[in-house]
């Protein structure tokens, strides 16, 4: 087969004797033999299960990337001599030498895989990223296959990867992020979204943002994403900010209300990204539904 070099686990020397025997009593060239140490778990046992040693396939069912797999394979037990770390594997095949494996046992690290995996999704383009999460929403059924066709559904999520692929350390976190997105109400409020939205300020900034954007109710010809884009949220905060600045309402007295009715929670991506994976008709109906809550406070407490 013209193999020239054989490299396997430690625990394949006792077999390399008889082999090259077989390979001289057959008249073949003898290979060069390296033997490399194991890869062992966090507590120095052999690698298993309960390490999380798995396959391909389950790797990649979790959503793990095929180029930040062969990475952190390369560098158990080999690193170049810049210390680089983050490589495709096309980089890997040009610069490893043989010299440069360590004799030192390896230790499987899978929040270091974890990381070297969310680097690798960062560098993907989202048009590239869209194609590899979409099996991972299209499972947890929050977009169905004959919707995923459709050229809103597919910006909406286009701006969902946008929005959180750096939170990403698996591509199965992905649908966790964007289900809330997809839905016409929140079904809950964070403790401390429910608290913002209990200030006094909170109802203005919610009403002044409803009057800004109730008039594209009657817009017939406005198209709810692909109008409602980041530019225009973007404008859109900024024209707000300014109108309050006159109530002297700024900065989380501001920004946070409006989360907090969008999405229930307190943190998150930009606003204005957010208000453009929702589309102006959700935003709409969310702010509606934040200024009901708001009514049915009675005496600081929520009914």
């Amino acid at each position: 087969m013209s193999i020239t070099h054989v490299l396997r686990g430690e625990d394949h020397i006792t077999n390399t004797a008889k082999q090259i025997m077989l390979f001289k009593s057959l008249g073949f060239d003898i290979p060069k033999f390296g033997h490399l140490s194991m890869i062992l778990g966090k507590d120095g046992a052999k690698l298993s299960k309960r390490h999380r040693s798995q396959t391909i396939t389950e790797f990649r069912q979790e959503g793990y990337i095929n180029d930040a797999v062969g990475n952190y394979l390369a560098l158990l037990s080999w690193a170049p001599k810049d210390g680089k770390e983050i490589f495709n594997i096309k980089d890997i095949l040009k610069i490893f030498k043989i010299p440069d494996i360590s004799k030192s046992p390896a230790i499987f690290d899978i929040d270091k895989l974890n990381w070297i995996n969310g680097i690798h999704i960062r560098q993907k383009s989202d048009e590239s990223l869209y194609k590899l999460v979409l099996p991972f929403v299209l499972a947890k059924k929050i977009l169905l296959e004959t919707e995923a066709k459709d050229r809103i559904k597919k910006e909406k999520l286009l701006r969902c990867v946008d929005a959180f692929k750096n939170n990403l350390k698996i591509l199965a976190e992905f649908p966790e992020y964007i289900e809330d997105y997809f839905v016409k109400n929140i079904e809950n409020f964070s403790v401390e979204a429910m608290q913002m939205l209990k200030i006094d300020s909170s109802r203005i900034v919610l009403n002044t943002m409803l009057e800004k954007l109730s008039y594209l109710e009657s817009i017939k010809s406005f198209d709810d994403i692909i109008g409602f884009n980041l530019h225009y949220c973007k404008n859109l905060i900024t024209e707000i900010g300014e109108i309050l600045k006159k109530e002297n309402i700024n900065g989380k007295l501001l920004y946070m209300p409006i989360r907090s009715a969008l999405t229930g929670q307190t943190h998150g991506p930009e606003l204005p990204k957010v208000m453009a994976i929702l589309g102006a008709k959700n935003c709409i109906l969310r702010l509606r539904k934040a200024l009901e809550l708001i009514k049915l406070q009675k005496g600081g407490i929520w009914v």
